[in-house]
């Protein structure tokens, strides 16, 4: 009975308990146990949301009657759009959880009473939140200016002035000063006040003046505004008009002539200024006594025409020197030129007598012929005699320019037809001087172009410009060019890898028979002449010395195995009895030294021409008396040799070295005629790195014989001379354009992009990653024509750069014109951007269009005329690829992707190249007919002679029309 009492007294306790706190009679927790009392809960009373945005409620479970128990917590009654997170929250007395509310764009606006509700067990308690969905607020406009000067058109005349008004207008507020930059003003005209600056409420005017001695030119100017971040611009259109006018000159300026002889002819020149069109009559006054002109009085010239004239001294004509005045008269103009005519004593006897073997010479456009020059004395002079050659025809030099004779030792003369040179016949006077002895003689040239100009491919890309065009291809057209049609005929094999482009020669006799002859090249330093059509072996030449072997890559894992001939070799077909291909072989001796030579082979045996191959070494000098020295082991020449105005380019760069930077930038030039090193630059030499790769392209050159190239990543000089140029000589990861005066190199012009300066650039990569091409000039009107270079790298972005005079562009040229405005680029422009994934490759150009086939992106075109072409559907593996166009003339063409590293394997890709996006053909259609062989990644195909050739590793795979 004591158990059963107890037992009723306790459950009456509980009731009791139960009674006075208003519940039930207990209270089960999330853990199932039994707690006594209740609970309340605490939230924000009001909350505020922006849609798209996120907001929160703190939710705080309190204990009425010491409730120990867990608190199962959720949120509901959300408006449309509003989401909560976490969906419930289990909490205990005393602690606190919070809820994210989380507003879409479009949640439901306005204030919606939220319930907060918790739980445990039969216990529950709930509170009301007043949630407010608000909207976004707009910020307020931000103040900015306009800029406007008038008028937008400006003529001026030589020596006079044109005024422009600048005005702006305040734009939400503004009212800061705006500071104006002047750019595009041309040569010779000048802008006042030299600092510009106005404000929304005060116009300025700004005056522009021609000089007296302006030239004609049309262009915009741009008045640049900034203030703080903001910035516009507004332009005009300045013309400058010249008045039409003459000059008249003589050539030569300067002559002398004996007593008792007679004088070469001089000619006098009108030309026309601005399209002059007058007659000029000229008179010739101040003749020294006892000289007289044939003819006796001056003529009348239109311009552009030429007058010869004679002059004839008698043997007592006055002696010395006399300004005789040429005077040109047409209505009120009148100009004069002054001719320095010199009277000397008769010549003595025993004259100079100069002799040439063979007796006359012909030269080919782009090639170079030697002539034997003999001078010879009277017995009784025994003086060494200075023997230099003078009227030379335009595009038309001669090495060495002056030379000192021993008489009757016959000296060698190299001339040299560039580029430029034009087909014709004339006589080059070769003079001979000793003391007061003098005497001449004429040398009969003859130039010629080349026949088979258009049909070879004697260097990388074609030509020196790298255009990459064949535009003698008939039989490979879009029509042809099909899987049915096309495909892999034969391969050639070889020794070693062809990682150098195979050359093509058209119609070269070789024994007495003419071939189409391919030249490929092997990393085992081996060069083979294959006939192009049969595929019959012609010759081949070893170019390993006795004990030698080919070089051993040195654990470089980026070059192969062996390392023998890397560079695209050059070929000149007209120079020597049969021409000569030029090359450079690595070898390595058995005391384990290595070597780097230079050759010349003969084209049709493939002997080594005399004086051939010659050692390569080479020192530069640094500041602080240091010198810098080439090493053979550690530099590959992977650029392609340029031959270019009978000099043959060489060079280099250190793979697996690149970013160590323990080297320096090596260009070299060696003689063509006779592989003596005529010059050594260093483009870093108190720097480090700037390696010349370019992925396997040559540095190209113009007419001129300017040769451009791009360095890799390396030292530049942010720090500018008095001249604009790096301080210490430094021009790392840019470009450069080089000079060659009588056989010595200097840098002529650069471009270093702000990217390819480590300190300062966004986005630094290598800008040598791939070559640089020389457009064609493209005519725009009145005579004039744009001329440009251009190239890309890693950065993803395509550079178009002058190609003459000193117009690259240079580094950080904004601050030329405002210290104050940061840097930018100097080139002409920029196609930012364009390759997505940057470049190790060069472009093509066909019909003002460059063509790109970038890292791991599409064969891409850009039309000069109408921008981007749409790209290729195939995407290109990670070394992209080198375009090549075929075409016959201007149609026909066919734009031509070696992918060397396609997942599967390399695939070679044929497009129509007026429409990338129409596919003709590829090497997959027939993948076991048409399976191109493992190829080196920077490999280059050759398309010629209806064939497309491409060195492989292990020989030339040969592809055509099918039978």
């Amino acid at each position: 009975m004591r158990h059963a009492k107890l037992s009723l007294l306790c459950v009456l306790c509980v009731c009791l308990v139960a009674l006075v706190v208003g519940c039930g009679s207990t209270v089960s927790g999330s853990s199932g146990t039994t707690t006594s009392g209740t609970f309340t809960l605490g939230a924000d009373a009001a909350v505020s949301i922006v849609q798209g945005q996120t907001s929160t409620i703190t939710v705080t479970p309190s204990s009425a009657d010491s409730f120990t128990g867990s608190v199962q917590v959720s949120v509901s009654g959300l408006p449309s759009g509003v989401t909560v997170s976490p969906a419930t929250a289990t909490m205990t007395i005393g602690s606190s959880t919070t809820f994210t509310l989380t507003a879409a764009a479009d949640a439901a606006l306005g204030t919606t009473t939220v319930k907060v509700y918790g739980s445990s067990g039969t216990l529950s308690a709930s509170t009301s939140v007043a949630l407010t969905v608000t909207a976004v607020t707009a910020p307020p406009p931000p103040a900015d200016f306009t800029l406007a000067a008038t008028p937008d058109t400006l003529t001026l005349t030589p020596g006079a002035s044109g005024q422009v008004t600048l005005s702006s207008t305040a734009i939400n507020g503004f009212s800061g000063t705006i500071a104006i930059a002047v750019n595009g003003l041309p040569s010779g005209v000048t802008a006042s006040p030299a600092t510009i600056s106005l404000t929304p409420t005060t116009p300025v005017v700004v005056t522009l003046t021609a000089a007296s001695n302006v030239a004609a030119t049309a262009g915009t100017v741009s008045f640049v505004g900034t203030s703080a971040a903001l910035s516009h611009t507004a332009t005009i259109q300045l013309t400058v008009n010249i008045v039409p006018d003459f000059t008249i000159t003589t050539n030569p300026t300067t002559l002398s002539l004996p007593q008792g002889t007679q004088s070469d002819t001089v000619q006098v020149v009108v030309t026309a200024i601005d399209g002059y069109s007058d007659s000029v009559a000229f008179t010739v006054t101040g003749l020294p006594a006892g000289v007289t002109m044939i003819p006796p009085s001056g003529a009348t010239l239109a311009p552009g025409q030429m007058e010869p004239i004679v002059f004839v001294a008698d043997a007592n004509a006055t002696l010395g020197t006399t300004n005789v005045t040429i005077t040109g008269t047409s209505g009120a103009l009148t100009h004069t030129a002054i001719l320095a005519l010199t009277v000397t004593t008769p010549p003595p006897p025993d004259a100079i007598t100069i002799t040439f073997s063979p007796a006359s010479q012909t030269v080919t456009v782009g090639s170079i012929a030697e002539v034997s020059v003999t001078a010879t004395t009277p017995p009784e002079y025994t003086d060494k005699i200075t023997v230099t050659a003078q009227n030379l025809p335009a595009g038309v030099m001669v090495s060495p320019v002056s030379a000192l004779v021993t008489p009757g030792v016959p000296q060698t003369f190299v001339l040299i037809a560039g580029q430029n040179a034009t087909a014709a016949t004339s006589d080059v006077t070769f003079l001979g001087q000793v003391n007061s002895v003098n005497g001449s003689s004429p040398l009969s040239l003859t130039v010629v172009t080349s026949p088979t100009a258009l049909l070879d491919a004697p260097t990388w890309h074609y030509n020196s410009a790298r255009t990459g065009l064949y535009s003698s291809e008939s039989s490979l057209t879009p029509t042809s060019v099909t899987a049915t049609k096309f495909g892999k005929k034969s391969s050639y094999a070889t020794d070693a890898a062809v990682d150098a482009q195979p050359l093509f020669l058209s119609g070269l006799t070789i024994g007495a028979q003419a071939h189409n002859v391919l030249y490929t090249a092997t990393e085992n330093d081996t060069m083979y002449a294959w006939d192009a059509d049969s595929g019959s072996l012609l010759w081949q030449k070893s170019a390993i010395g006795a004990g030698e072997t080919a070089s051993d890559n040195q654990g470089c894992s980026e070059l192969p195995s062996t390392v023998g001939i890397t560079a695209t070799p050059v070929i000149d077909r007209y120079f020597a009895p049969d021409g000569v291909i030029y090359f450079v072989a690595k070898t390595k001796d058995g005391s384990g030294k290595y070597h780097q030579r230079l050759h010349a082979l003969d084209l049709t045996t493939g002997a080594e021409l005399s004086g051939s191959p010659v050692e390569i070494t080479a020192t530069y000098p640094a500041s602080g008396g240091a010198t810098n020295t080439f090493d053979p082991s550690i530099m590959v020449e992977r650029a392609a040799l340029l031959l270019s105005n009978g000099t043959v380019y060489l060079s280099w760069a250190a793979p697996c070295h690149q970013t160590s930077f323990d080297y320096q930038s090596w260009v070299m030039a060696y003689s063509e005629a006779t592989l003596a090193q005529q010059s050594v630059l260093d483009l870093t030499p108190n720097g480090n790195g700037g390696g010349i790769w370019m992925s396997g392209a040559g540095p190209a050159a113009d007419a001129d014989g300017y040769v451009f190239l791009i360095t890799s990543e390396g030292t530049f000089d942010t720090t500018l001379d008095g001249n604009g140029n790096p301080a210490n000589g430094d021009y790392g990861n840019g470009y450069v354009k080089i000079q060659n005066v009588n056989g010595t190199m200097s840098l002529f012009d650069y471009f270093e992009p702000l990217n390819g300066v480590q300190a300062s650039a966004t986005n630094y990569q290598d800008q040598g990653s791939g070559g640089v091409l020389l457009m064609p000039d493209i005519p725009i009107g009145n005579g004039n024509v744009l001329s440009f270079s251009v190239g890309a790298g890693k950065d993803g972005n395509i550079y178009v750069m002058g190609r003459t005079g000193t117009d690259l562009g240079g580094y950080n040229s904004y601050t030329e014109f405002d210290p104050q405005a940061g840097g930018s680029d100097g080139n002409y422009f920029t196609i930012s951007n364009a390759l997505p994934n940057g470049a190790s490759s060069t472009l093509a150009y066909f019909n003002q269009t460059l063509y790109y086939g970038g890292i791991g992106d599409s064969l891409r075109g850009f039309s000069l005329l109408s921008g981007p072409m749409p790209p290729s559907a195939n995407t290109l593996g990670p070394a992209g690829a080198t375009p090549v166009i075929s075409a016959n003339g201007t149609s026909t063409a066919v734009a031509w992707a070696l992918d060397t590293t396609a997942s599967g394997g390399p695939v070679l890709y044929a497009y129509d190249a007026s429409d990338l996006t129409t596919e003709l053909y590829d090497s997959t259609m027939q993948a076991v007919r048409d399976a191109v062989d493992a190829t080196g990644k920077y490999s280059v195909p050759v398309v010629a002679n209806g064939h497309v050739y491409i060195g492989t590793q292990s020989g030339v795979n040969v592809f055509g029309l099918l039978p």
